[in-house]
């Protein structure tokens, strides 16, 4: 089992490898096909400026954010989601009722005064 999950990581950073390598390849292409002609003589780039402008442009523009909150985030929102959860199974029908007619009434509440007001 273990030698199968070795063999999958080293696939995987040779397929990541792969991947940044031709994304940078494509920005060098992109590059020195467009920059020249738009700027009348611009510089062409080698392989290397064009992963470093891919490095740069994603700290710029994307930064390196993770897409999913860090580990101890999801620990702390699965706490919440939890405790909130037990509290509203230990609820009485009457009690879950009024909280959904409040929540529900509220909004409508909103809609109505916004519906009035584009009538006037």
């Amino acid at each position: 089992m273990t030698k199968h999950r070795g063999f999958r990581i080293i696939a995987m950073i040779f397929i990541v490898a792969g991947i940044i390598s031709l994304v940078a390849f494509a920005v060098m292409l992109l590059w020195n096909w467009l920059i020249p002609s738009i700027f009348a003589g611009g510089p062409t780039i080698t392989y290397w400026q064009a992963l470093g402008l891919m490095i740069l442009s994603k700290i710029l523009f994307g930064g390196f954010k993770p897409h999913h909150p860090p580990p101890f985030m999801r620990s702390k929102k699965e706490y919440w989601k939890r405790k909130i959860r037990e509290k509203w199974n230990c609820m009485g029908d009457e009690k879950k009722s009024k909280i959904k007619d409040h929540m529900f009434s509220h909004s409508n509440a909103v809609e109505q005064e916004e519906g009035t007001e584009k009538e006037e």
